[in-house]
């Protein structure tokens, strides 16, 4: 018997990947930012926030203005990395005190950071 993707994993997933890279990148609170950029790489990238909360921002071409999201603890936000989408996006900051308790108790360091964590799946 083989398996097959839920509905929603298969709109999210490039039906054959030619490479993937994951990353982490860790933020202090709150002062923690990634200065607003548009990627260059043929790509989909999922990011998943673990930890305090991150001010996220995000502006494509359709988009009248920057808009800002905050990212909480368990979040993904998945997005086109290629130059022709021209996804603007960054970290304005990071909010203090927002981690869940959960995980506080489970790592001194989450109390006060946001971890990134980055998968990039090249399309070409």
């Amino acid at each position: 018997h083989g398996h097959t993707l839920p509905h929603f994993a298969s709109i999210l997933l490039p039906p054959q990947p030619k490479s993937s890279t994951m990353s982490v990148i860790r933020y202090a609170s709150p002062s923690g930012k990634f200065p607003p950029h548009i990627d260059h790489c043929p790509s989909l990238v999922y990011l998943l926030t673990l930890g305090c909360s991150a001010i996220f921002t995000v502006k494509t071409p359709s988009m009248p203005k920057t808009e800002r999201v905050e990212l909480k603890s368990g979040d993904v936000i998945v997005f086109d990395a290629s130059t022709e989408a021209k996804v603007e996006h960054g970290v304005e900051g990071i909010v203090e005190g927002s981690c869940p308790k959960f995980l506080e108790e489970r790592g001194e360091v989450l109390k006060s950071h946001r971890f990134g964590v980055q998968c990039r799946v090249r399309m070409v």
